[in-house]
């Protein structure tokens, strides 16, 4: 995103640069770009085309051809189709264009200041759009539905595994899963956590750890199941207990959520047992 829209470097404000200077050419604006971004680990370019550049997207490689670039930027209209729509007797045609001088640059309009408003460019209303999308997006916090397409034939019961694994590399799936794992990618509040492997602890220090407050008896009750299990360890830690929130690595989890489901299975062996035996019992005695 910095490559593509910062200041005063980025690809649209010297794309923008290119269409105000004098004799500005497509060609032009692809050899600067060649000059500035040469090096940059998300731009790259094609020597034997040098009117292409290519981005290094995050799903993979884009190449570009810089032909055409400054006419659609600056996308103007002629003057006099614009002063036929502001006298257009229908408002809605004539109110769409009344904001025209504003909307797409009309050079010699000034402002209030007196100054000469600046002509706004495909570019940077595209960049406008994007500063108001990183800006909602900021403010909350979005979930995403990936959708996969098993075959490019639209038909039931067909699977393509090379095309749903290239679905999931170039949607950053594959590289968001290995992220998630290498870092915490299971959490959970300091009560959930108590309540959860409290009883995989023997039960006297159980009792001695039960009264600390959430996060001492949190991070009390991880520390002896680390010893207790040998759970793996990364990087020096196998978990961590915040000021909210304790974080497990994937090995620790699952070697803890393996022994949960065993003593859990146990138990419930045994209520099990408890019941057929009161069951039989009642049945026994009936029949005296």
């Amino acid at each position: 995103v910095d490559l593509i829209q910062e200041k005063p470097k980025g690809i649209f404000a010297m794309l923008d640069e290119e269409c105000v200077v004098p004799n500005g050419s497509d060609k032009g604006f692809c050899s600067k770009l060649w000059k500035e971004h040469t090096g940059h680990r998300r731009f790259d370019i094609i020597k034997t085309k040098p009117e292409w550049f290519v981005i290094n997207h995050f799903a993979g490689p884009v190449a570009y051809s810089s032909e055409g670039f400054l006419d659609k930027n600056k996308d103007t209209l002629g003057p006099d189709v614009v002063a036929c729509m502001k006298a257009s007797t229908n408002s809605f045609v004539r109110e769409r264009f009344e904001w025209w001088d504003t909307k797409f640059g009309d050079a010699s309009v000034k402002d209030v200041s007196g100054k000469k408003k600046s002509r706004l460019t495909v570019s940077s209303e595209f960049k406008d759009q994007l500063n108001v999308l990183m800006q909602t997006v900021d403010k909350t916090d979005p979930h995403f539905v990936r959708c996969l397409k098993p075959n490019p034939y639209n038909q039931p019961d067909i699977f393509e595994r090379n095309s749903v694994t290239e679905q999931l590399r170039y949607g950053g799936v594959l590289q968001a899963v290995q992220v998630s794992r290498a870092g915490y990618p299971v959490r959970c509040n300091h009560r959930d956590c108590w309540l959860d492997y409290k009883s995989l602890l023997p039960t006297e220090v159980e009792r001695q750890i039960a009264k600390k407050p959430e996060k001492d008896r949190a991070q009390a009750m991880l520390d002896h199941l680390t010893k207790q299990y040998d759970l793996p360890v990364s990087n020096g830690l196998s978990t961590a207990v915040g000021t909210t929130l304790v974080f497990f690595k994937q090995a620790a989890y699952e070697v803890l959520q393996a022994a949960r489901l065993t003593f859990r299975s146990r138990r419930a062996t045994k209520v099990q047992a408890k019941w057929k035996a009161v069951l039989e019992r009642r049945e026994f005695l009936f029949k005296l």
